[in-house]
């Protein structure tokens, strides 16, 4: 089995606060990946993200992923990192939308 080297690459995690999103954040940052973490509880972000800074460089964006403008103009500001050294992964927690 193949492993991946996630030192130095910039994983971008929504639902990054608590549950699957959180263990993400903490298994990346434990591996050396920047990290750019997403949630909609300010408070709970800002929490995860002073902790995982003691392991790499992590940024926070409070952000609610059922608003479609915000996560629009999410997008379309990108992340500050080459296509090919980006990894996503998402966790969400509540109804599955159309």
């Amino acid at each position: 089995m193949q492993t991946l080297d996630y030192q130095g690459r910039t994983v971008v995690i929504t639902g990054a606060a608590s549950g699957i999103g959180l263990g993400l954040a903490q298994a990346f940052a434990e591996q050396g990946a920047r990290l750019e973490l997403v949630d909609r509880n300010a408070q709970a972000l800002a929490a995860v993200v002073e902790q995982l800074s003691a392991l790499t460089q992590v940024h926070g964006r409070v952000l609610d992923l059922n608003d479609d403008a915000a996560v629009a103009d999410y997008a379309s500001r990108g992340v500050d990192a080459a296509p090919h050294s980006c990894a996503a992964a998402t966790a969400r927690q509540g109804q599955q939308r159309d």
